[in-house]
């Protein structure tokens, strides 16, 4: 018995990975191609709650065993690579492999970075990612480095959320009046010193607003060290601290800022998130270590915030430099969303960006 074929094969391992590949498959699955969704880790138990198909594969073995060989490979930049990168080896210079990048500079210099697992191309957001990608890849093509957007910002195409209508809904279901909400973005290491200082400085500026905070969803799994510095930041903040934040989904928070307010957080996603809903956002990356520098740094392998160098996010480097631009964001004098507007795209068309680049290339 021959085995099965498709014309894709389209490889997921963590969350941020199906967030970006999963509207490049459906836009593939529109144009009429089948396409074999490889799942393994934690992409296994969420589409088996989606009740989306898949196959479950814990080596790339398995899937070459079952399968023909597809007309296109399309894998995740997940961590520690899984069966995505895996497959690379297997595929490639028989059938062309595309890499979707979900954050600059990922995993470029620790998971991804032996050139076997290199793949024939690779997709990014914008043009620091495509300069991130040949800084760290020596050797690598630059006309193999695809600037698309990114595929998962699809979802924050305005006319698909109503923004005002569950804005509203979170700020009575917070007791929130008509004032400014700062949400500050809780991430891993670093996130409790972050918040310290942006408590610090919000204490020495007069006038009325909230403080929201959300931590990590994983923080008291994978960094409960950070719980108790956390909640010391907290107990000195001397304004209105709404509780609660942790109950909502970032969607529905970015909807409530966006009415009034700004993001604060280090180089979380949620940066990104607010600036392709065009709402005035921080990022904290103080050097040190333990902080947001380090974290990142370690993290991702960059030395600067891709957003903030693009212009589409404000930047703090040390507290004198988050004092005053706090100030600016307070008074809508940041200017940022022209930037947002131009490096951010959110126009729906990213994955069917990707997929017009990849179709050409079977």
């Amino acid at each position: 018995m021959g085995k099965d074929k498709f014309d894709v094969w389209a490889a997921v391992k963590d969350p941020g990975g199906m967030a970006g590949v999963l509207p490049v498959v459906d836009k593939l699955q529109e144009d009429g191609l089948s396409v074999l969704l490889i799942a393994n880790g934690k992409a296994v138990e969420l589409f088996a709650a989606q009740g989306r198909e898949h196959f479950t594969a814990s080596n790339a073995s398995q899937v070459m065993r079952k399968y023909e060989k597809p007309k296109l490979y399309l894998t995740s930049m997940c961590s520690r690579g899984g069966v995505g990168r895996d497959l690379i080896p297997f595929l490639k210079g028989e059938v062309p492999t595309i890499a979707l990048q979900d954050a600059w500079g990922s995993l470029l210099k620790s998971d991804w970075a032996d050139p076997t697992y290199w793949p024939d191309y690779i997709v990014t957001n914008d043009v620091v990612g495509k300069r991130i990608i040949l800084e760290r890849w020596s050797g690598f093509s630059p006309d193999h480095v695809l600037v698309t957007g990114f595929p998962a910002l699809d979802k924050y195409v305005p006319f698909n959320f109503n923004v005002a209508g569950v804005g509203g809904k979170v700020r009575e279901d917070l007791g929130l009046s008509k004032l400014p909400i700062v949400l500050f973005a809780g991430q891993g290491v670093g996130s409790a010193h972050a918040l310290g200082e942006l408590v610090k400085a919000l204490n020495e500026i007069e006038g009325r607003f909230y403080l929201l905070p959300r931590s990590h969803p994983r923080i008291a799994t994978d960094f409960p060290s950070e719980i108790g510095p956390w909640l010391q930041a907290l107990a000195g903040f001397r304004g209105k601290h709404i509780r609660g934040a942790d109950d909502y989904t970032m969607q529905q928070l970015l909807a409530a800022v966006a009415q009034w307010g700004f993001v604060v957080s280090m180089y979380s996603t949620t940066l990104l998130e607010a600036a392709a809903w065009r709402i005035p956002a921080i990022s904290m990356l103080f050097p040190g270590e333990g902080r947001g520098l380090e974290a990142m740094q370690k993290s991702l392998s960059l030395d600067k915030y891709p957003l903030a160098e693009l212009g589409a996010v404000a930047s703090a480097s040390n507290y004198d430099e988050l004092r005053n631009v706090l100030r600016r964001a307070f008074y809508d004098l940041l200017g940022l969303r022209p930037l947002q507007e131009r490096h951010v795209v959110v126009d729906g068309q990213n994955a069917r960006r990707v997929v017009d680049a990849v179709k050409q290339l079977m």
